[in-house]
């Protein structure tokens, strides 16, 4: 056995750990996996391979995958639909639909930047 087979959870970086979390919920066979901001706190490397892990699982299992994010380049890369919000829904469709809107864009991006200035005043 090597060092990396028996390392403790606590030892694990922010990707290894999402990757065992995935790992513990595909046990059970799902067909939803829902992730809120699953890679806030990994590397970038670490971020396209646990995407790509996403990406197998929603195609070869089957499951649908469901993720909140605020990273336009990884939901155009690996998004097939999109769901935007604050505080009610206003839009939900193809991610290529979305992408192309420059006015949804405009409308996402503004709602965002409310969003992270309203989290800031209340710290």
């Amino acid at each position: 056995m090597n060092d990396e087979e028996i390392r403790r959870i606590g030892e694990l970086s922010g990707g290894e750990l999402q990757r065992v979390f995935i790992a513990k919920a595909l046990v059970k066979d799902p067909l939803l996996l829902i992730l809120d901001e699953p890679v806030a706190s990994v590397d970038v490397e670490s971020q396209t391979k646990f995407y790509n892990v996403i990406k197998t699982i929603n195609e070869q299992n089957n499951i649908t995958v469901i993720w909140s994010s605020h990273d336009l380049d990884a939901i155009s890369k690996y998004a097939n639909r999109v769901a935007c919000m604050n505080k009610k829904l206003f839009f939900h469709g193809e991610k290529e639909k979305f992408f192309s809107d420059k006015e949804l864009l405009k409308t996402y991006t503004e709602s965002s930047m409310q969003m992270h200035m309203h989290n800031h005043d209340m710290h």
